[in-house]
């Protein structure tokens, strides 16, 4: 891959070799259409002063010789030259310069218009010649003016001289300003492109393990400087990212070494005392392992969520009829806690998921059945606009609120005296608030006066 520096510099170089002689070129022509124009304003300048003291009188032109002496057609052997013909090509006048020669004729008809052109003079010279058709005064005609053809030239050997060195000035300005370029523009873009290699080498420096580092973008050149916000952002979400991997990794492993030492404690005991085993510690050690089963599995679960691996499929659901079918699966749960499941349902459909809409549902009811205190009422609101759950929480304070949806973030429960403590993974609502961004929502948690704990989940696409 060439760098952005040699492609740069490639494509100015290309520019400048197009530029340079189309600029050249233009300059050239723009003078030689100036000198040229100078050059006939002369000719025609002399034309006109020969027509004007030019006469016609039996058939014969007669010129005034101190106007042809004064216009440079007194010399035989001079630069400029005129001819007067008759419309016939018959020889009227002709410079002392032509001596027997004749002018060559331009080509095309000849009018009062003048008709330029370059040709070989007689003496082999070039020269460039003007050819237009003038009314001469006449004695001989009634109106008093013979229309006759008149031919005036000039040497051009200084002209051609003046366009030539004109080029070469040209073509040597331009070749030399592609070398210079050349060696000008690859250190300007260079030292222009100077602030991209610093950022790809501030960037390149960030250790991937642990970017603790960010750009200092107020630095950085106006193109750059939404990049380097940009790094910084990505660099924060990246350091966000893995501290909470870490600290996913963390709890994961002190979530698992519990479960695993007891189960290790059940069996050394089942083996060290074979003779006293009961059905107890088989049904201990099965608790174990549910427990563990139910701790993988949504640690499984909130990986697939968080990666993008959890498919949605929505379709048209009763909100009524699954919550119906959630409180069911918690009614001997709850009954065992002596705790009240109240539904409340509301007519209409919804557009979701319904594997994830009872995924959601489960962990809400686990989470009020587990830590609502014994007794107490748990209220389930299930319509097409929300999925809430209430229940006393009167451990919970103000400030725990925002940790509620991380994950293994646990509060000791206060439960009465006397009743068991259920044990639980802290991954529930985690994956709640997961599953509720997956629907395109966002899972909300309210405490009110009097420690009613209320966790909403509103839906956004309703049928």
């Amino acid at each position: 891959m060439t760098s952005l520096l040699t492609r740069l510099t490639l494509a100015l170089c290309v520019a400048a070799a197009v530029l340079l002689p189309a600029g050249g070129c233009l300059i050239y022509f723009t003078a030689e259409r100036l000198l040229l124009r100078n050059f006939d304003a002369v000719l025609a300048a002399k034309a006109d002063a020969l027509v004007t003291t030019s006469e016609m009188e039996r058939g014969r032109l007669e010129i005034d010789l101190e106007v042809q002496e004064f216009a440079g057609f007194g010399s035989a052997a001079g630069g400029d030259y005129f001819e007067f013909r008759t419309p016939a090509g018959n020889l009227l006048a002709r410079s002392p310069s032509l001596r027997r020669d004749r002018l060559p004729s331009l080509p095309g008809p000849l009018t009062r218009k003048p008709l330029n052109g370059y040709l070989t003079l007689p003496d082999g010279r070039p020269g460039r010649a003007l050819w237009l058709a003038v009314p001469v005064k006449s004695r001989d005609q009634p109106d008093g003016a013979s229309l006759v053809e008149l031919g005036v030239a000039s040497d051009s050997t200084a002209l051609g001289e003046t366009l030539h060195t004109l080029a070469l000035v040209v073509a040597g300005t331009a070749a030399a300003g592609m070398l210079v370029g050349l060696m000008v523009l690859r250190s300007v873009v260079r030292r222009s492109l100077r602030p991209v290699s610093d950022l790809a080498r501030e960037v390149q420096e960030i250790p991937v393990d642990d970017p603790a580092r960010t750009l200092d973008a107020t630095t950085l050149p106006a193109e750059l400087a939404p990049v380097g916000r940009r790094v910084n952002d990505l660099l924060v979400r990246a350091r966000e990212a893995i501290e909470r991997e870490r600290r996913f990794s963390s709890h994961a492993a002190h979530e698992l070494r519990t479960p695993l030492a007891e189960l290790r404690a059940i069996l050394e005991l089942l083996a060290s005392w074979p003779e006293e085993r009961t059905p107890e510690q088989f049904d201990e050690a099965q608790k174990v392992l549910r427990s563990l089963e139910q701790l993988l599995q949504k640690l499984t679960l909130l990986s697939r969520a968080e990666a993008g691996r959890q498919p949605v499929h929505l379709e048209t659901v009763d909100p009524t009829a699954l919550g119906e079918e959630a409180v069911e699966r918690f009614r001997a749960a709850a009954e065992a806690r002596e705790l009240t499941l109240v539904l409340k349902s509301g007519a209409g459909a919804l557009q979701s998921d319904p594997v994830i809409w009872d995924a959601i549902a489960n962990n809400l009811l686990e989470n009020a059945v587990s830590h609502a205190p014994g007794g107490a009422t748990i209220t389930i609101e299930s319509t097409p606009n929300q999925l809430a759950v209430s229940n006393p929480a009167p451990g919970l304070t103000i400030a725990d609120l925002p940790h509620m949806m991380e994950r293994f973030w646990k509060k000791t429960p206060r439960h009465a005296e006397g009743e068991e403590i259920i044990s639980h993974s802290g991954l529930g609502l985690s994956l709640v608030a997961i599953y509720a961004r997956l629907l395109g929502t966002e899972a909300t948690v309210d405490l009110q006066p009097g420690g009613i704990l209320t966790i909403r989940v509103p839906w956004s696409r309703t049928a």
